[in-house]
């Protein structure tokens, strides 16, 4: 954790949620042309006509998930490839993503330029990237949620309840 006096522009003010989001979150935006810069409260998807949208949410709370002092980074890769596991568990390809942080004022420039440099490396590794989301405070511990969105070909994702992992077994044996 950092102290709240280094969440402060080079002018001495508090840098605040819009603040925090031109510096840390638009350019993972980016990539995104839906999201339009992060300006606007949400962002627009098209989807190929032959294509499926798959939708996954997870989330990850200080001391349950992940213990207080990780590495902003690691945070970020282990919320983004939860998300990212769940997608290719069904086949998709991985389009875009929104996230949410509920942080401490206590957390400083320090710990979102880690955490944002952690989503970015993996939107590069993975091919995908920030739509939209949203940043809010907390007294309580660092919480944040990942919605990411994938693409699959009409009626080709793989559905769990349409699987039977022992026949699969069987045609091994």
């Amino acid at each position: 954790m950092t102290h709240p006096a280094t969440d402060k522009l080079p002018t001495g003010k508090p840098l605040g949620e819009f603040g925090r989001i031109d510096r840390y979150f638009r350019p993972l935006a980016s990539g995104f042309p839906g999201a339009r810069g992060l300006a606007d409260d949400a962002a627009v998807f098209g989807v190929p006509p032959d294509q499926e949208l798959v939708v996954t949410t997870d989330a990850m709370v200080a001391g349950v998930h992940f213990f207080p002092d990780d590495a902003p980074g690691d945070i970020a890769a282990k919320l983004l490839r939860t998300n990212l596991s769940d997608l290719a568990a069904m086949g998709a390809v991985p389009y875009a993503y929104t996230l949410v942080t509920v942080l401490p004022k206590a957390v400083g420039e320090d710990w979102l330029a880690g955490f944002a440099a952690g989503l970015g490396e993996d939107q590069a590794r993975f091919g995908i990237a920030l739509a939209g989301g949203d940043s809010v405070s907390t007294s309580g511990p660092i919480t944040l949620s990942v919605t990411a969105f994938g693409l699959v070909p009409k009626g080709g994702a793989f559905l769990l309840y349409t699987y039977d992992a022992a026949d699969e077994l069987l045609g091994q044996i």
